[in-house]
């Protein structure tokens, strides 16, 4: 699985950019905090996938 997202500072080139990556399905967070807490939600998620296919 590849991860794929973006961070920009700046309301300029954030404005324009995080449209164009929405528009190709790619996440844009407000901060590289945020970004950090999705993926660590994804990975939890995806173990919690795991076990619950293993016990099944």
């Amino acid at each position: 699985m590849k991860l794929r997202g973006g961070y920009f500072d700046g309301f300029d080139i954030e404005t324009k950019e995080r449209n164009k990556l929405h528009s190709i399905k790619i996440p844009v967070f407000p901060s590289c905090e945020r970004g950090v807490r999705a993926i660590n939600a994804l990975i939890k998620y995806s173990q919690f996938l795991d076990d619950f296919k293993g016990k099944n």
